[in-house]
């Protein structure tokens, strides 16, 4: 990557390098799902650009960068984000997930 002018910055100290078959780091890796740990933390990021906050269900399969941000170009080309009132939204429920809490609400009719 580095020959082609990027990952500049990039070292064994503050990256995962991989071969064609196995993690270069000498300590491996930090959590055994840490490629799927870096695709969710990209896609929160991607979806983190849109001009508001964005509240809805994802399932992403193989996305990347340019994946994620075509999809969010099309949804503002669809104009298929809508706004939400948050004064009008009323917590119904709230759970927790392998330490990850969740909140579901209901808006009120007048929303």
């Amino acid at each position: 990557m580095q020959r082609n002018g990027l990952a500049l910055g990039g070292s064994l100290e503050n990256a995962i390098v991989l071969d064609e078959s196995t993690v270069l780091n000498q300590e491996g890796l930090r959590h055994s799902d840490e490629f799927v740990r870096h695709k969710i933390l990209d896609f929160i990021g991607d979806i983190a650009m849109l001009p508001h906050p964005v509240c809805g269900h994802f399932e992403v399969c193989c996305s990347g960068h340019a994946f994620n941000n075509a999809f969010l170009l099309n949804l503002q080309k669809e104009k298929i984000l809508t706004t939400v009132d948050y004064n009008n939204i009323k917590p119904k429920s709230t759970i927790k997930y392998n330490n990850i809490l969740k909140t579901f609400v209901e808006t009120s009719a007048t929303a």
